[in-house]
């Protein structure tokens, strides 16, 4: 009989190594860091400060309103940081950092211009500092249980 794994054991294998490379992201980026609101706000700035280059369609950065947008959301994510939030405010930065770095991270490279790429290191530090909260968040859902194994598949029975 050969010993093929099954879905259980895959799963298992899963958390380990998501366990893990969360572990050694918090050991880099201690928790700490992820209530400063000024990582966020230096991404915010920069975004700001790079609306007159996209006015003028700078090579590298996204259009004008697609760039106040993101100032916006960022903009939000450190009020939202800021004011103790430590869930949304770092899962806001994280996903609207993801998404710029997604959407504008090659143009930027291929500019090789100074605005275009000063915005993709902001968003690259932003999504590095926060993502690790916004990850374990997801990972293992409310924040004073973590870490915590993942539930097991075994039905509950409810009290009617």
């Amino acid at each position: 009989m050969s010993s093929i794994p099954n879905d259980k054991t895959r799963a298992g294998e899963v958390y380990e190594r998501t366990e893990h490379f969360l572990a050694a992201w918090r050991r880099a980026i201690p928790e700490e860091m992820s209530a400063w609101a000024f990582p966020a706000g230096i991404t915010t700035a920069l975004a700001l400060a790079s609306l007159p280059r996209a006015a003028v369609k700078a090579p590298g950065l996204p259009p004008y309103l697609h760039l106040a947008g993101f100032a916006t959301m960022f903009g939000v994510s450190t009020y939202a940081i800021q004011s103790g939030d430590a869930l949304n405010g770092p899962s806001m930065a994280t996903a609207w950092s993801l998404t710029y770095i997604v959407t504008n991270g090659w143009p930027a490279v291929k500019s090789r211009s100074v605005a275009p790429l000063a915005m993709l290191a902001g968003a690259a530090m932003q999504a590095g500092i926060y993502g690790i909260t916004a990850a374990e968040s997801f990972y293992w859902g409310d924040r004073d249980s973590m870490p915590s194994p993942p539930p097991s598949s075994a039905p509950t029975s409810s009290a009617q």
